[in-house]
Formats: structure tokens, sequence, C-alpha cells
């Protein structure tokens, strides 16, 4: 075998190399403030503005034989006490054929462009709210079950959360009395019928008879092993609460 000749390199591409190095893939740059409010907004829906009122202007009309200031305050989307004061009129009823007064005047197409506008709002910011009650209720519902099955009342329920409602949804595990299903959660009168379609699952409302007088009530129907029943969140409480939930149920 023929070895290396002095003063020559080996030309052995082989000898000595090392992998190649593989490069880092270049960190993602920080986002700034500015990016951040963005992407937070974008989680959390921002509550909307209310419209602004059109910009009145003023005009001047001529009083005429059966005009009032009711008349006057509803074609031109403004009040008779505002027509009073822009006009020092003491007496709305004594009116003078003639007279001249000034209205600030709102005109029909502002007024219908104000009245779009404040529907949208209206709708938006309820629809918000309604999302921020139930993610509320929700939060609130994950903690009360928990508390439930510590307090034992996990042996006759399965516990489930209405994503659309945010209200505790149990299922009864055996056979139970309605008036005790209102007792184990301290629920107030009427509050499982607020919730649940009554007749749909149980038919027409009983009626009892006593000595003195008859009433209706859901206590004494027999629940059946399996039914479902929504208990609304803010009605739902544990031991440690039921106080406090009947007293935000009345006030």
């Amino acid at each position: 075998m023929a070895g290396n000749v002095p003063g020559i390199r080996s030309t052995n591409k082989t000898a000595g190399l090392t992998p190649a190095r593989q490069k880092a893939a270049p960190k993602a740059a920080p986002k700034t403030k500015n990016q951040q409010t963005r992407a937070t907004q974008a989680k959390k829906e921002v509550m909307p503005r209310e419209p602004k009122k059109p910009t009145p202007k003023e005009i001047t009309v001529t009083i005429t034989s059966g005009d009032n200031l009711g008349y006057f305050a509803e074609k031109y989307h403004t009040t008779i006490k505002d027509i009073q004061k822009l006009n020092n009129i003491k007496d709305p009823n004594k009116l003078k054929e003639g007279q001249k007064i000034r209205i600030m005047a709102v005109s029909e197409q502002d007024y219908k462009n104000y009245q779009t506008k404040l529907r949208e709002y209206y709708n938006k910011k309820s629809a918000i709210e309604e999302k921020q009650k139930v993610t509320r209720k929700t939060k609130q519902a994950r903690v009360l079950i928990e508390k439930a099955k510590k307090d034992g009342r996990g042996e006759d329920y399965n516990y489930a959360i209405n994503t659309k409602t945010g209200n505790i949804v149990v299922t009864l595990k055996n056979n139970r009395n309605m008036g005790r299903i209102k007792e184990d959660f301290h629920l107030p009168a009427g509050s499982i019928s607020s919730t649940n379609n009554m007749e749909e699952k149980f038919g027409k409302i009983p009626t009892y008879h006593t000595d003195s007088r008859s009433f209706e009530t859901w206590d004494a129907v027999e629940v059946k092993k399996g039914t479902k029943l929504e208990i609304d969140t803010d009605h739902f409480s544990t031991e440690r609460t039921w106080k406090q939930a009947w007293k935000d149920f009345w006030n």
C-alpha cells in the first residue's frame, strides 16, 4: 500500500471533515405594544360607543290656527320644554296666530339615520353583554360543581355545563322527588321551572288540595333516573352560599 508522500498534502477529501452545522432559525421579532393591544382586542370584543345625537339647526316657524308646541316637537324631533326655553314661553297653551318661534330642529333623514345607528348599537351591546354573562356564569359553574361534589352531591347527580347559557345541567342517577332536588341545591321557588320546559318533561302542573286551599306545585313530581335539568348558575348554590343566592333571587 502506498503511503503518503512527504511534503504532499493528502487528497483524501473525507479526512478531518466535520458535519456542517445547521443554521438556527431566525428568532421572531418581539411584538410591539400596538400589536399586543390589537391581539388583545381581537380576543376580547370591544363594547361599542353610543352614537352621537344629530346636530340640530335653528329654524323659525310661524304659528297658524290649531298649531301647538307638541306638534312642532314631534315634527322636528325636539321637546316642548326646549321650545319653551328657547322662546321664553311660560304657558305653551297661549300661542298667538302669526307668532314666530324658534326651534332647534333635526331633519327627518338625520333622525332616521340616528335611530338606525342607535338600534345597531343596542343590538351589538346586548350581544356582547350576553357573551360576557355566559362567560362569567361558565367560570362560576365550574367552581360550584366542584363544591357540590365535595359536599357529597356527586353521588346522586352527574354535572355538565350548557355552553350556550353558562347554566349547570344535572342528570339524575336515581329517581328523585322534585322538592328534594330543590332542597339539595337550596333553590328558590320557580328556579327550576324558569330554565326548563316543565310541561314537556312532566306534563301539566299538578294541583293539590288542602282543607283551606288549592295550589299548584311541581314539588311532589317524581323525576326519573336519567332526566336532565338545567339550573341557573346564579341560583345554584352550595350549603355555604345558599342564603346569598336566595337574597339575589328576590332582589
